[in-house]
Formats: C-alpha cells, structure tokens, sequence
C-alpha cells in the first residue's frame, strides 16, 4: 500500500491546471509570507494524516465543564460553567479558499454540525488568513451570540455579523482610545490580553492582534492567539486554569514563540494546565523535501509539540500540558503526555531535525 504522501506525489503530476492557478496566485506576492504559504501548500503535495473525520462528542463536552477540544490551528471550543466559547474558527478543508483553493488542511476537521452549539462568545484575535475567516464564523447560529472583534477587522464585516444576529464588541489590549476594555455575556467576561504579533492593514503600533483572558465562576482561561516572545507582567492577574498556547510558525519568530518560548509564557502566565494551538493543521512555514516520506512528515510535524514536552519533562511539570489531539475532549482531569509519545519525542531530541528552526533549543 502506497502511504498517503508518496500517493499524492503521483497525483501531483497531473495536477497541471491547479499547479498553473496556484503559480498565477502567487505570482507578485512570491517574496512575501502568503506568496510562501501558497507555494508550500499548492506548488508541492501535502499528505492528509487523519484520512476520516473524528466524530465530536458534543454530549461529553457539554455535560461537565470545564471542558475543551481543539478543532484544529487555532480553533477551539472550551465550555465553561456560564457557555460554551468558540476561539478564531476556521471549518473548512481549505483556508481562505479562492475558488475551490487555498492552503488544504492536513488534519481532518472533526465531525460536529456548528449551527447546533449552543454558543455564547466567539473571540477573533487578529485579521490573518488563519484565523480569521468570515465565511466560519457565518457557520455558527449568531443569534444572541457575543462576537468579540480586535480592531482592524472591516466594518462590512461586522454589519454582515451584526445582521446575522450577533452582538459585535471591538476590544484593544493597547491604551485609552475609546474602545471597550472587556466584553461580558451573562457571568462570561473577557478582556484584551496583551500579546506581541502584528495585524494586516492595521500600523504596527495599532494593537490589531489580542491575546484574551475569559472568566467564568471558578475558571480562568487565557487564549493567546498569536503571539511571539512575550514577558508576560499582566497586572490585572494570570493563575489561569487553562492556557491555549501556540506553538507553530517559529520559522518567524519575530511574530511567533518557540516551544521553549510558549513554556516560558506558560509558567510566567501560571498556568495550570496548557494545550497546545497552532500546529498540525496547515503547513505555515518551510516544509520537508519534496516529496517527503510519511516518517519524515510526521516527525516535521511533531517537532514543535515534542519541544514543548521536552521543556516540561525537565523542569517534572509534564502533568501540565494537555490534550494534543484534535477532536479529543479535554478536561483538567485528563492531562499529561503518554509514555510512547514521550519516548518518540525523546527520540526526534537527537535528530535530524527537519524545520528550519531547531524545536529543542
């Protein structure tokens, strides 16, 4: 049997009409960062490593908060005892597609029909492609529901939100200009959280991108979005019970963490328990040979969690991460990395290393 990757290969070389539209995508924009993102994902083939769904256990999610599932990059569902919270959804196969293209998922979405969520907040923490995309959020049944915006995303936007029936708040971690500084929905309150990415169409000094810490009784959880290294000195409080840390795209690391960033930021924020975002799901940043084996697209893929297993190991804080997976429902109760990871992590530590930043620094 082919593997799925060594399979795609062969599909590509009939694949002229969407090799030319992606070449034309990204002709003009090849030296900027979406004109790489289009020629990793488009120009070169991209396995699938989840072939079928996971069917989503709404009931189990739903039935004992605190609980938590990451959907995949940055979207998670995290239910609270005041509702359930959505972060930066994107639920389609490819993002920001053009014409039936763009950046393929290489991890499936779980299965979960959104329109049936009882959803009380969605947050957007910055305009990017990979987090924020209109069409996901028009997924959702908006009705009373409290959508919290950074600054910079269009005011067509919002309208077209707005009539759907959702509740729009623009929040801003970054000084006294008039915008709110938290939002609350029933007993959920969530306010701006300072966190160091830039955010398009907006100056670098216009705080568009947030971080968001999230209350509800006797929770606390922070979501970072986005962020690269941060000293993390919120005065108005951290102890938070969860953080949702990302640990993707570090070839940038002037707009993205490290692994041994995030842990730094997990342990300055006092974080109880930390699930990792922003990996596995699109491929952001300089890939594996052409035509790589799966053994080599899946140790490029872990690469980054390993990282941060590795940090926690030594410091005998592994207890405190949490629920790697996409689709498995978390709760403070379920934590830790099982032993065979760990050994396979251990394993990735001595190399090669395949991305263009050493993971384990």
């Amino acid at each position: 049997m082919n593997s799925p990757t060594l399979s795609s290969c062969r599909a590509a070389s009939g694949g002229a009409a969407v090799l030319f539209l992606a070449a034309l995508l990204s002709v003009g924009g090849c030296h900027s960062y979406l004109g790489e993102v289009i020629r990793w994902n488009m120009l070169q083939p991209t396995p699938h490593f989840q072939p079928a769904a996971p069917t989503l256990d709404v009931a189990r999610l739903l039935a004992a908060p605190p609980a938590w599932v990451r959907l995949g990059h940055a979207t998670t569902l995290v239910s609270t005892p005041a509702g359930l919270l959505v972060t930066d959804p994107l639920l389609f196969d490819r993002m920001h597609a053009f014409l039936g293209f763009g950046p393929r998922r290489i991890t499936r979405l779980p299965a979960v029909d959104v329109k049936k969520l009882p959803v009380r907040v969605i947050v957007i923490s910055h305009n990017h492609a990979d987090h924020y995309e209109p069409s996901s959020i028009l997924q959702f049944n908006l009705k009373d529901v409290l959508l919290v915006l950074p600054r910079g995303i269009p005011l067509k936007d919002q309208q077209r939100f707005v009539r759907a029936g959702a509740r729009v708040e623009v929040l801003s971690w970054g000084g006294w200009d008039g915008t709110l500084a938290a939002a609350v929905s029933g007993e959920l309150r969530i306010r701006a959280l300072r966190v160091n990415h830039w955010g398009t169409d907006c100056s670098p000094d216009a705080y568009c991108a947030n971080g968001y810490a999230i209350e509800a009784p006797g929770f606390r959880f922070a979501y970072f979005g986005d962020t690269a290294e941060l000293d993390f000195d919120d005065d108005r409080g951290s102890d938070f019970d969860l953080c949702l840390l990302p640990i993707g795209a570090n070839t940038y690391i002037e707009n993205h963490v490290t692994p041994r960033q995030a842990w730094a930021i997990h342990t300055a924020a006092r974080c109880r328990h930390t699930t990792p975002i922003h990996w596995d799901t699109f491929i952001d940043e300089p890939r594996p040979r052409y035509c790589a084996s799966t053994a080599e697209w899946r140790r490029w893929v872990d690469e980054p969690l390993c990282g941060l297993v590795l940090q926690a190991q030594a410091r005998g804080r592994l207890a405190e991460l949490s629920c790697s997976g996409i689709g498995v429902v978390c709760t403070p109760e379920l934590s830790g990395i099982d032993e065979a990871f760990l050994k396979r992590c251990q394993e990735l530590a001595k190399g090669p290393h395949l991305r263009y930043r050493n993971q384990f620094e």
